[in-house]
């Protein structure tokens, strides 16, 4: 009974989510970016995996898609790097003309997991026009290198280069440093 009522479920969301994503004909903006008339912001491929104990979605212009509980998503890159975050509730805002992650804002116990770097914060932001993901509230990255905190901590995800402002505490791993000078 239980996996027919999450087959049904899943059925609809499939059936549902490109009408609320706003799926349909290619657009003429659309076409001028196949053809390259107009630039394409560095944005995410795809969300592999969404699930939420509830989720919000709308067909209405500037309106965000809102998950609620337990939320944990993977967006891929073109690049096909995957970026896992985890937290009690996403907003996705939408640039409905171009049809792209405008914004991914991630509150409650957040957890962030790319490439090897875990980082937890309480307010974490994705910002499509610059693919970069902010940690704003008592932001924390742990990586095979050692561990960062601060006031903010910006990951740039076209470079995965990451930087600490404000109030900056860390640890450095010294064998890190030894494999590095040997590589």
């Amino acid at each position: 009974m239980r996996l027919c009522l999450w087959c049904a479920v899943f059925i609809l969301a499939m059936h549902w989510a490109p009408l609320a994503f706003g799926a349909n004909e290619p657009s003429k903006s659309e076409q001028n970016e196949e053809t390259g008339l107009v630039p394409r912001l560095p944005e995410v491929e795809e969300f592999r995996l969404i699930h939420a104990d509830s989720m919000t979605l709308t067909r209405q212009k500037g309106k965000p898609q809102v998950f609620d509980g337990a939320v944990d998503i993977i967006m891929v890159d073109k690049q096909n790097n995957e970026t896992r975050i985890r937290a009690e509730r996403i907003t996705i805002y939408y640039e409905q003309d171009l049809k792209k992650i405008q914004k991914v804002q991630a509150e409650g116990r957040v957890k962030v997991h790319r490439l090897g770097t875990e980082a937890t914060t309480d307010l974490a932001v994705y910002r499509g026009d610059r693919n970069i993901i902010e940690l704003l509230k008592d932001p924390h990255v742990k990586d095979s290198r050692g561990e960062l905190a601060a006031n903010k901590i910006t990951i740039f995800m076209d470079s995965d280069e990451v930087v600490a402002e404000g109030n900056v505490r860390g640890i450095v791993y010294p064998e890190a440093i030894e494999k590095a000078k040997t590589e």
